[in-house]
């Protein structure tokens, strides 16, 4: 933790936070408040939503949601690239196989993330600009 009146680092007492074992997390992005981040993880094409302890350095998981549609095989696709809109409105992630970007929105209360499209795109979306 960053002390800025003393301009000292402490260790956090909780060093790891949790995630699927095997889930590959690639990126991670916050909201624009830094109340919650995001992070999408490559390997089992899922988005983890976190709420951020900013006193504390603490994220604690509140939701996973697909970045496919159901029946799509996970082992397919990999994920890449998150970005939530500068409204806090809309989360983006983008899926390399099953060729789409997802967008989600966010309900600017809890944070929880539905999806509402699939923007499919060319072969393997990795990056996008946002």
């Amino acid at each position: 933790m960053l002390n800025p009146a003393a301009g000292t680092l402490t260790t956090n007492t909780t060093l790891i936070t949790p995630v699927a074992p095997g889930s590959g997390p690639r990126h991670i992005a916050f909201d624009p408040l830094f109340q919650r981040a995001y992070l999408i993880c490559q390997n089992n094409s899922t988005i983890v939503g976190y709420n951020f302890d900013s006193v504390n350095g603490i994220l604690s998981a509140f939701q996973t949601n697909s970045t496919v549609t159901n029946g799509f095989p996970v082992g397919s696709n990999q994920t890449a690239e998150i970005a939530v809109h500068p409204s806090g409105r809309f989360l983006y992630g983008s899926n390399r196989g099953y060729n789409s970007i997802v967008v989600y929105a966010v309900n600017p209360t809890n944070g929880m993330f539905s999806q509402v499209q699939q923007q499919f795109t060319d072969a393997t979306p990795a990056q996008f600009r946002h």
